[in-house]
């Protein structure tokens, strides 16, 4: 069946979505994924419709079509053409990560991590993520390395920069903008180990407002006397190991958010600024 050309662009007449539908209902899953493809995505002159797009996504992701499966449950997902359904969604990404679609495995970790239709699981939204950026997706890779460097489900710079540079690579403008930030964080803990490990670890980031008032307190109060520098110098050699341990866990982060809460609030009430900081350099 050819497809016409029409005012310079393809479109299918009446006719011949009449006698692809007669094929793809014999059984031709090719047909019916193609056919769903063109009423999910308003193709070849066809108006978008989901409703219809939905009827062959099913007959196509019932007879295993990976790429069927993803986008029933993104229809699913998002409610288009049908009510809302989390656990509908689920059901089609799973049965399409099975077969390794990158996208599915992405939506997976993206819903166990927002806790949508699911109860928010950080090590089963890495464990997805993980799955698709092993298989190139950028915005897996992407989302990874924002969870390793928050410490959701385990904290590792290192690998936080891997996959934010495989991402920046295909052109992803936040892992390249991760990618400069992690950079600072890292060049400032290994030249001048002035890492803060534990505040770091309980507010995501290196360069916020709470860790910028804790530093300034380090350098400019801490790192000014010699038994403040005697206690700097044990906490980091001890932070790094609490932090890879137990930066993960809840009880954690509930613990040390509290106190350091507490003296962040104290030191800006006494004047200690939460601007944007740049390290003092303080054993030399």
């Amino acid at each position: 069946m050819k497809i016409r050309i029409g005012e310079n662009k393809m479109y299918l007449d009446e006719s011949q979505l009449k006698q692809l539908a007669e094929i793809a209902n014999s059984g031709n899953v090719e047909i019916q994924n193609h056919l769903a493809s063109v009423y999910l995505h308003g193709m070849f002159g066809v108006p978008q419709n989901y409703v219809t797009a939905k009827y062959w996504l099913e007959k196509a992701a019932k007879n295993g079509v990976a790429e069927a499966q993803y986008h029933l449950g993104v229809l699913y997902d998002n409610g288009w053409g049908c009510s809302q359904d989390y656990n509908m969604a689920r059901y089609w990404y799973e049965k399409s990560a099975a077969q390794n679609d990158s996208a599915a495995q992405y939506n997976l970790g993206y819903m166990y991590y927002h806790g949508h239709g699911v109860e928010k699981n950080y090590l089963i939204a890495a464990s997805w993520y993980e799955k698709a950026a092993n298989q190139g997706h950028a915005s897996a890779q992407y989302n990874l390395a924002i969870m390793l460097v928050k410490g959701e489900g385990g904290m590792d710079f290192d690998k936080a920069k891997m996959w934010f540079t495989k991402a920046a690579n295909q052109g992803h403008n936040g892992a390249k903008e991760g990618l400069k930030k992690l950079s600072s964080i890292t060049n400032t803990s290994s030249n001048t180990k002035n890492g803060c490990y534990v505040a770091t670890c309980v507010y995501g980031s290196y360069d916020c407002p709470q860790v910028w008032t804790l530093r300034r307190y380090r350098d400019n109060t801490l790192g000014q006397t010699w038994y403040g520098r005697t206690f700097i110098r044990m906490y980091y050699a001890i932070s790094p190991k609490l932090v890879k341990i137990f930066g993960n866990k809840n009880w954690f982060q509930r613990f040390w958010k509290k106190r350091l809460d507490r003296k962040v609030s104290k030191l800006q009430r006494n004047g200690v600024e939460n601007t944007p900081y740049e390290d003092k350099d303080w054993r030399k």
